[in-house]
């Protein structure tokens, strides 16, 4: 590999820290959030790996939303939820 593709590949998986190299769009945003390019970096990294950064978490949560239900800690119609993981604290069996 060269130097400048190792230069990407490092960019593309940490993140643009060193503002020489932000491009307009990261440097106005620096305004408003505190690392932009690593911000921008994870959103990359997810619209390149979907199936990586989408699934695992949907079927932890529906996998912890079962096992929830099942204890008697939520609503029937939370159990198959994939979005949310929803426990009452506090509710007596």
């Amino acid at each position: 590999m060269r130097d400048s593709e190792i230069a990407q590949a490092v960019n593309e998986q940490l993140g643009n820290y060193n503002k020489a190299n932000w491009t307009k769009t990261q440097a106005q945003l620096s305004k408003f959030m505190l690392f932009p390019g690593w911000d921008l970096s994870s959103v990359n990294w997810v619209v390149r790996h979907p199936i990586k950064t989408s699934v695992p978490p949907a079927l932890f949560g529906v996998a912890a939303n079962r096992a929830i239900n099942s204890l008697g800690g939520n609503r029937e119609s939370e159990k198959d939820d994939f979005s949310a993981i929803h426990a009452v604290i506090g509710r007596s069996i």
